[in-house]
């Protein structure tokens, strides 16, 4: 997928022998998945008061519109759609701003962390996972 990204300017998702999507690699994110994925490193010796004080932290505070996907150890995923549950739209700036702030707070030990656009390989899951279930 990352070759495919990196190269194509317009391609087509295939699952299960069906053409699901066609189009410019921005378009496909924007349509199918538009939002970013959030990854926090934690510190070493937190609690799991403060692993849940961080989750809520994030998803009731600093960016509302989140919600947790994956979570292993010391390592949080967030979603985070491109439109707040409001309608309006998310700047990145805001988002690194409230990141930051989070990053700072010595209580939340946050250790490090990372913003990415969605990728094509999350388009093709989302499409696969849809055809698992019998959808399309």
């Amino acid at each position: 997928m990352e070759e495919a990204e990196a190269l194509c300017t317009r391609l087509t998702i295939v699952v299960g022998g069906k053409m699901r999507c066609i189009g410019s690699v921005q378009h496909l994110k924007m349509k199918y998945l538009g939002g970013y994925t959030l990854d926090l490193q934690l510190k070493t010796g937190i609690t799991n008061d403060i692993l849940n004080a961080v989750k809520r932290h994030v998803i009731d505070m600093a960016i509302p519109s989140a919600s947790i996907i994956e979570e292993h150890g010391l390592f949080l995923r967030f979603s985070i759609p491109s439109f707040c549950r409001d309608g309006d739209s998310l700047s990145l700036g805001s988002i690194f701003r409230a990141l930051e702030r989070l990053k700072s707070d010595p209580s939340l030990m946050v250790q490090e962390y990372s913003l990415a656009q969605s990728t094509l390989e999350q388009i093709f899951i989302s499409f696969a996972r849809e055809g698992d279930h019998g959808y399309g």
